[in-house]
């Protein structure tokens, strides 16, 4: 039997008595297999030993002990069906632990296979997994290295340590398997729609994968026990992989366990298929849950503080004036903003301590916190932020190199650590933190004129060596010893990290022109393309030395992939975008926007129902061996978003971007939660890696996108603060929205728009209701305020 659409075609046989799935694509005018399965697809595992008892005319099952085989279902027969003008396919097998059906149809609009798994246990109490496992039909490479890997393209949200590790929906960020063969692509989605606490908490969703060097590859999705094994010993050694485990998943009585899942099938652009998969996420679950997250920012702790002016204060003056310590220093009025970490990672080191690091970085939490006193015109909130500056610029300096941690002595000493123990080397500079910094010096030339000749001495510095440091082949090394020596192999000849050095070199050209650090950050950027980019080695200190510590050789053969941060990623997206402002070269925005595609899918687009206390939409996960939810890099992309959307009017990324701004604050007052499950080490570090990270993308993003966005020229408009758009429309010099509030925000609401004709005057209609008249010159400059009055309340509480 076959079902077939314009570009997938789908054909269900009984072959040798046994059951053949073939999934085929229609590429370059041909049908060529995307999947091809053979034998029921459907698998079950029982409890290793299972009791006696009878249940329904099945055999009773004592000290069962099935192969993998036996675990499959054989076929009992094939049915056509047509409802609705529907035509759905239906396999039906039968095996040792029960019956299954296994619905298949075709989606011609989303070009999509949608499939339904029932699954009816011969007894209730043995089963530990039932998924579908499916082969992926292009064949495999046999010669692999750095650039060429089995496939052209794989992805999956962790990979292993273990042949028994898998993905639980504790790691469903972005929930998707990709391969990618040539033009072949093909993905699973498990379906979200009709998840629920009770039904995740009662039949635990699961995805697998493996890329086997002698057979096809594979990818799986069903119902699996395992994530949280509370008699694993791995989730103590660093939370980092998740175990299958033998706990029987619950099955109701003489009911039935369902799962269902889409199947992406298409011909891609050379390992660009992903990008189908992100926008896919998005258009289906991410997009949706936006509409219905009114209020993710709103203090999970304090259910009045909503407004990004709630938090600014919270942040800029109750948790600032806590954490804040002034000091003299090399004849500057130095200040600094305690991160609370070096006491954990520098033994006997100061609890008052200075960051300027990827994560905790002060001179990005001071820009933050100047620009809020300059908007207000407090001018002591100025002078503190400027304390953090003045640290920096005083600062001992090797060869343009300098540390990264300040710690403050209780009897006033400074003392300086090149970098920490966590997850550097405390005697080595570190590449990517003086990269890091050197860009937010630069931010600070725009509103500190006064300290802009002493920035661009440090920055120069620092920018010439860089260019004497790189190597030949675009990388620069990244740990250097007290003469400046890049003598630690590690990530010398190969990291990913550098993509920071290539943002900073190339807004130090942007600024201040010197071709030779535009050259040098190209050649960063190439490096990135060439080498970084086609298996996808996004190679950063925390992949390696943070909370989930492996070699630096690590290799998981079980899915043919590496260990990969997004950290490193996020410095790249930056830094191609850069590049493109600087250049006007459109294949440096192209790029980017690849990138920032690929960081997607490690951003949530849903808020799991079992993470009951908090939202997680739009929050950022860190690497693919780590678990945590929403942690504050999510504050960097915010912002990339943003700027992405203005330049490429693409309206996920400005979602994304509101998304990705909300869940900040959703965060507080932890860097991230979640690791292992709902509860697993939800950890609460300083302002710099916390609610300050979040409030600084705050005050670089609301000037822009006001608490309601509109795009004339782009002609999207979008809720920010604490507010929703749930429909819009420009009819010639008339604006219709139609907006809602959160429960408590206040109902004056300011509108920012962008693209508007200078020449016209514009009426705004808000609900249905005439709000005002503008021109659009004074729209663009100014925008205007509105009223809503209209509620938007939860579906789903945050405060428990």
């Amino acid at each position: 039997m076959e079902l077939q659409t314009g570009k997938i075609r789908y054909s269900a046989e009984r072959i040798n008595g046994g059951l053949e799935e073939k999934y085929q694509i229609l590429c370059e005018g041909k049908w060529i297999d995307a999947i091809n399965t053979i034998g029921f697809p459907t698998v079950a595992s029982p409890v290793p030993v299972a009791e006696g008892g009878e249940s329904h005319g099945w055999e009773a099952l004592k000290n069962l002990n099935l192969s993998q085989e036996e675990c499959k279902f054989d076929l009992e027969k094939i049915e056509s069906h047509v409802r609705r003008g529907i035509s759905t396919i239906k396999t039906y097998g039968i095996g040792p632990l029960g019956k299954v059906i296994r619905e298949v149809r075709l989606d011609d609009v989303k070009n999509l296979a949608h499939v339904k798994v029932s699954f009816v246990p011969s007894r209730y109490d043995n089963i530990i997994s039932i998924e579908d496992k499916l082969f992926f039909a292009p064949e495999t490479r046999k010669n692999i290295d750095g650039i060429s890997g089995p496939l052209d393209f794989i992805w999956s949200q962790q990979i292993k340590r273990e042949e028994s590790n898998y993905i639980p929906h504790w790691c469903f960020k972005s929930p998707v398997i990709m391969f990618q063969q040539g033009n072949v692509f093909a993905a699973i989605v498990p379906d979200l729609s009709k998840t629920d606490h009770n039904i995740l908490r009662e039949t635990p969703l699961g995805m697998d994968l493996g890329v086997p060097e002698e057979s096809k590859a594979w990818f799986s999705c069903g119902i699996i026990s395992g994530g949280l094994d509370k008699h694993s010993e791995v989730h103590a050694e660093g939370h980092s992989y998740y175990p299958r485990s033998c706990d029987p998943v619950s099955c109701e009585r003489k009911g039935c366990v369902t799962f269902s899942y889409d199947l992406l099938l298409s011909e891609e652009p050379f390992r660009q298929g992903y990008r189908r998969g992100v926008k896919y996420l998005w258009e289906s679950i991410g997009h949706k849950q936006l509409l219905q997250s009114v209020d993710n920012q709103r203090n999970p702790l304090d259910a009045s503080i909503i407004d990004f002016e709630d938090w600014a204060d919270l942040t800029w003056y109750d948790t600032c004036d806590r954490d804040y310590t002034a000091f003299e220093y090399n004849g500057r009025s130095c200040g600094l903003l305690t991160s609370r970490r070096t006491m954990d990672t520098i033994p006997d080191a100061s609890e008052k301590d200075g960051w300027y690091q990827i994560w905790a970085q002060s001179l990005r939490t001071a820009y933050g916190w100047a620009r809020f006193g300059l908007r207000i015109n407090d001018t002591e909130v100025t002078e503190r932020a400027k304390g953090i500056l003045n640290a920096v610029l005083a600062a001992p300096r090797n060869g343009g190199a300098f540390p990264a941690i300040l710690g403050l002595g209780e009897d006033g000493s400074v003392n300086w650590y090149r970098d920490d123990t966590w997850a550097g080397y405390k005697d080595e500079y570190h590449a990517v933190n003086m990269g890091w910094t050197g860009y937010w010096l630069l931010q600070w030339e725009d509103i500190c004129p006064q300290a802009r000749e002493d920035i661009f001495v440090m920055c120069n510095e620092l920018a010439e060596f860089f260019v004497r440091n790189q190597n030949e082949d675009g990388c620069i090394p990244a740990w250097y010893n007290s003469n400046l020596e890049a003598e630690r192999k590690e990530f010398k000849d190969f990291n990913a990290e550098c993509s920071a050095c290539a943002l900073f070199l190339a807004e130090m050209y942007k600024r201040h022109g010197n071709e030779k650090y535009l050259n040098c950050a190209e050649k960063v950027a190439c490096f990135i393309l060439e080498k970084v980019i086609p298996r996808n080695r996004w190679y950063d200190l925390e992949a390696f030395l943070s909370c989930s510590p492996k070699p630096f050789d690590y290799y998981d053969a079980y899915t043919a992939q590496f260990p990969q941060c997004n950290m490193a990623q996020i410095f790249a997206c930056q830094a191609f975008l850069v590049l493109y402002q600087v250049t006007e070269k459109e294949f440096w925005l192209e790029n980017g926007a690849m990138i920032t595609d690929y960081t997607a899918l490690t951003q949530a687009v849903w808020n799991h129902p079992l993470i009951r206390k908090r939202p997680t939409l739009g929050g950022y996960t860190t690497q693919n061996t780590d678990g945590e939810w929403c942690d504050h890099r999510q504050d960097y992309m915010a912002v990339i978003f943003m700027e992405y959307y203005r330049l490429t009017g693409n309206v996920e990324y400005l979602e994304r971007g509101v998304a990705a701004l909300r869940a900040g604050f959703a965060t507080y007052p932890y860097e991230n939660f979640a690791h292992c499950g709902e509860n697993g080490m939800n950890y609460i570090s300083g302002v710099n890696w916390g609610i300050g990270t979040a409030q600084v993308s705050a005050e670089i993003m609301c000037p822009i996108l006001g608490d309601i966005y509109i795009n004339l020229e782009y002609k999207h408009a979008i809720g920010v603060n604490a507010s929703t758009i749930s429909d819009f429309r420009n009819e010639g010099n008339e604006i219709f929205i139609d907006a809602e509030i959160a429960e408590g925000m206040r109902n004056t609401l300011h509108i920012s728009v962008e693209g508007a004709n200078k020449m016209a005057q514009y009426s705004i209609y808000v609900n249905g209701t005439f709000a005002g008249r503008s021109s659009g010159i004074v729209l663009n400059e100014e925008g205007i305020d509105v009223t809503v009055s209209k509620i938007a309340h939860r579906s789903q509480k945050i405060l428990q």
